[in-house]
């Protein structure tokens, strides 16, 4: 469907408006590119938005990662984007129709209960009304795809031991069954994996629990390798059925991830809804003894394979392009032990593409990597046994004294958060006030969040834990996994991110209570030297950078060629 086609719909329909979400029915997680319908009307391939269509508008809401992007990529006589602090879509609906009534469609199976319920408190005189007649229509996955387990060696619990210890909660909670919606939580309460996307291992489907311990699985186009004992399985078509035989009982469900079609579904079998959390996704976002050892050692071999794609870049970066170095980089990382695929499409961007904080190299912005730039390059791996992602900004040539300041603003930014101690109870939004504080104190900020969760094997964007401005209240718990990546982007000339992956652990300080946390480090890779102006730093700063490159050489030397050694110590030699 074009834009104008929309259009033509959203007015012969009688509405004064439609939102379209960068979405399926498995909402917040990743999705096939021919699932989503922004690139098709707009141009914008970004990982977020939401499109909101009028008969003769239409207005794009994007977060400040995709504020450059969304302009380079849209027709400004089509698009108009909005990007605000805070939610970009409620200022969106706030210009078109504050304090006035109006009819606003929206997709039932792509929107979330919670979101809807937020909408239109937020805004009593417009009626949100639920896509009846498919202007666009539902998008559900059916694609096939290979199931398989996730091996206990990987995942270290059980999916019997993971079901029983749900169903405790569901018991307290007061409900007789719980639907997970969510694809990871789905993955990880049964330890299955799929290949049904190209970056993230999840299979998409949704699973009904009762209290009992009875475990239905709904989805269509799965392919299973193994023998499925522990649980039934059913296309998604038959859902609804099941659905009927919880007349007057009580069934869970997350608001946040749970399509709206749901509400008409509950209240149209009678059924007592129950919003409560996903208690899969406080679960699998404590790693278990087995996961952290797993997860370490993907660190290890990704630290190997980084250091090994550095060394080569350092003498063979003239006449490379972009897409280039994503091949190199994959090359490097598919030798090791474990490799399932790439987390996500590498962020490979040089120069003035480094400031399009998600950038993604294709043939038709692919540019040459040139003298006296930076190349901004995030990128990480799905293993069997973990996940990882990590960020490094490398000087080309010579770099230009202005770059050297604002990376070794982004560094010392970087080094605040990942050094700090923080007590029990914490949430990211503090923290996130730590990394940017010695970039406030300098004028200069940046517009995504601080740190997201990672799963392990699963999402490498993972919930609920995240710090950021208008992130997570959630507070932070041993054993999460974060990444920490502060950054700088100067639109037209260069952008920076530092990102390694941490643990949240005890804090080891032995005058401290046993109130205190702390992070430890996971990824293991150098930062370039040749960027930081020491001048900036604090002796504590420079002492905890040679600290961390001291670790980084003494892991990582013993995997590699002499001259990968060479390479090595030089870059983690003391500043």
């Amino acid at each position: 469907m074009t834009l104008k086609e929309l259009q033509s719909a959203v007015k012969r329909h009688k509405l004064d408006a439609y939102i379209v979400t960068r979405s399926n029915m498995f909402i917040g997680q990743d999705l096939l590119d021919s699932e989503n319908p922004l690139p098709e009307l707009t141009g914008f391939n970004g990982s977020a938005g939401t499109l909101v269509v009028t008969p003769d508008k239409a207005f794009l809401s994007v977060d400040g990662r995709y504020e450059i992007q969304a302009a380079r990529q849209t027709d400004p006589d089509k698009i108009n984007i909005v990007c605000e602090r805070g939610n970009p879509l409620i200022q969106c609906l706030n210009k078109l129709f504050e304090g006035k009534a109006a009819k606003v469609g929206f997709n039932a199976f792509t929107n979330s209960i919670q979101s809807v319920e937020h909408l239109r408190r937020r805004f009593p005189n417009i009626s949100f009304m639920p896509d009846a007649s498919e202007i666009f229509a539902n998008n559900r996955c059916n694609s096939p795809c290979r199931v398989f387990e996730h091996k206990i060696e990987f995942c270290g619990i059980d999916r019997n031991e993971k079901i029983s210890n749900i169903c405790k909660q569901i018991g307290l909670s007061g409900c007789d069954a719980y639907l997970f919606t969510a694809a990871d939580s789905v993955s990880w309460l049964l330890n299955v994996r799929s290949d049904a996307l190209p970056d993230t291992p999840l299979v998409r489907a949704y699973a009904l629990l009762d209290k009992d311990g009875r475990v239905t699985l709904f989805g269509d186009g799965l392919n299973f390798d193994f023998a499925t004992r522990d649980f039934d399985i059913e296309p998604m078509g038959r859902l609804p059925k099941i659905l009927k035989t919880y007349k007057n009982k009580t069934v869970g469900f997350d608001a946040e991830t749970t399509p709206y079609l749901f509400c008409e579904l509950f209240a149209g079998h009678r059924i007592n809804e129950k919003p409560l959390e996903d208690f899969c996704q406080s679960a699998k976002a404590e790693k278990n003894p087995v996961e952290i050892g797993g997860i370490e050692a993907a660190h290890l071999r990704d630290g190997v394979a980084m250091v090994r794609f550095l060394h080569w870049l350092s003498d063979n970066w003239q006449g490379k392009t972009e897409l280039d170095i994503v091949k190199k980089l994959h090359d490097f990382r598919a030798r090791g032990e474990n490799y399932w695929s790439e987390s996500f499409g590498t962020i490979a961007a040089s120069g003035q593409n480094g400031a399009v904080v998600h950038y993604r190299p294709t043939k038709e912005t692919n540019q040459k990597l040139a003298e006296a730039s930076l190349l901004l390059l995030d990128s990480g791996a799905q293993y069997f046994d973990g996940t990882t992602d990590i960020t490094r900004t490398v000087a080309l040539g010579t770099p230009t004294p202005e770059m050297c300041d604002n990376f070794t603003l982004v560094l010392k930014a970087h080094i605040a958060l990942a050094s700090q101690k923080f007590l029990k109870g914490t949430d990211g939004m503090s923290l996130d006030k730590i990394a940017r504080s010695p970039m406030w104190n300098e004028g200069k900020d940046y517009k995504h969040g601080t740190g997201h969760g990672v799963g392990c094997f699963l999402n490498v964007h993972e919930g609920p834990q995240n710090m950021g401005m208008y992130g997570s209240s959630r507070p932070l718990k041993e054993n999460m996994i974060l990444s920490v990546e502060p950054g700088y982007y100067r639109e037209g000339a260069y952008g920076i991110r530092i990102e390694n992956l941490v643990r949240v652990v005890k804090c080891e300080q032995v005058d401290f209570t046993d109130d205190f946390l702390e992070f430890k480090i996971l990824t293991l890779c150098p930062v370039d030297k040749l960027l930081i102006n020491k001048y900036l730093m604090t002796s504590g700063e420079i002492s905890w950078l040679n600290n961390y490159h001291k670790q980084v050489y003494e892991r990582l030397s013993p995997f590699l060629t002499s001259d990968e050694k060479i390479w090595l110590k030089d870059a983690c030699s003391p500043l």
